[in-house]
């Protein structure tokens, strides 16, 4: 029984850990992305 309980604390811990790394990658993508926009547009009008 308590091996099932420490199961369950690890995945709350990982599933924890996922949603806090996918909310700072989201994060910065936001911040950073539209800074990132003319650059790939010279790129692409360089082609």
């Amino acid at each position: 029984m308590a091996e099932s309980r420490q199961r369950g604390a690890t995945s709350v811990e990982y599933s924890l850990l996922v949603f806090l790394i996918a909310s700072a990658i989201f994060g910065a993508v936001a911040l950073i992305g539209p800074a990132l926009v003319p650059g790939f547009q010279t790129v692409v009008s360089g082609l």
